[in-house]
């Protein structure tokens, strides 16, 4: 073997030639699944329902299908974990909201419902919720004690979530974030790896029964249309539908036979 300094015998020389001929034509590494974005990315979501769920139904008289959600923002990725974030101002209301919390449950979301306390402001309680579990999941996933996520999903744009984005970038993670309207910061809007206007799925995420199409969207105060409002500042909804016309034709008919009921008595 020459010593460093020699030269090499041609012989030597040729193989080496050879050698890093059959290099150069070697397929390339492939890419990691963060990098390529394959269909086995693993996916966490977290949801911050009190800010989407007002916004989707106030504004588009259309009811979430939880499930086709989950399904539009996993786009054929492994689920690692989903959350959904809500809160509640005292039992009565937790109750009024136990079919809300059933139907993400059912839906493939596990519920983070928070209690609201008095001189807390609820955006911020649930901010810091959220931001919390995402830095333990980091945590859990760094030290090998939970499977390891290439790409979170922040449904939120809210700037005060900025913080976490960049921590999840420096711990070489993928952020989508999923906004409505014009609700997304410029903060998350420059940070995320990936952007999703919900706005842009609303019909295709209405719920529907027994698997039909959705109805044709109708002007709030329409016959048979549905309008949400939020009922208080905490955000829950409430949902008001406009009877049909053949529903208060029937009502008419009923008051009419019951004042002549009354007037033969």
């Amino acid at each position: 073997m020459p010593k460093l300094g020699e030269s090499i015998s041609s012989e030597a020389q040729e193989k080496l030639d050879q050698l890093a001929d059959k290099l150069g034509q070697a397929d390339p590494k492939p890419l990691t699944d963060a990098e390529e974005g394959r269909a086995d990315e693993r996916v966490a979501l977290f949801i911050d329902g009190e800010n989407l769920i007002p916004r989707s139904e106030a504004g588009s008289g259309l009811r979430l299908d939880f499930r086709k959600l989950r399904d539009l923002l996993a786009a054929g990725r492994p689920v690692n974990l989903s959350q959904w974030f809500d809160s509640y101002k005292d039992g009565a209301e937790r109750e009024r909201k136990a079919r809300l919390y059933l139907a993400l449950t059912l839906s493939g979301f596990t519920v983070r419902a928070l209690p609201l306390r008095n001189g807390h402001k609820l955006k911020s309680r649930i901010d810091h919720h959220l931001q919390a579990e995402i830095s333990d999941r980091l945590l859990l996933e760094d030290r090998g004690e939970e499977l390891y996520t290439h790409t979170f999903i922040l449904a939120s744009g809210d700037s005060d979530f900025y913080p976490i984005v960049e921590l999840l970038k420096r711990h070489g993670r993928r952020v989508e974030i999923a906004y409505l309207g014009d609700t997304l910061s410029y903060e998350l809007r420059t940070a995320a790896d990936r952007l999703i206007d919900l706005g842009e799925h609303l019909e295709e995420l209405a719920f529907t029964s027994s698997g039909r199409r959705p109805q044709p969207q109708l002007r709030q105060g329409q016959p048979g249309s549905v309008s949400a409002r939020p009922r208080h500042s905490h955000g829950s909804v409430a949902i008001t539908v406009v009877p049909s016309r053949r529903t208060r034709l029937r009502r008419l008919l009923r008051r009419l036979s019951a004042l002549k009921v009354g007037k033969r008595s």
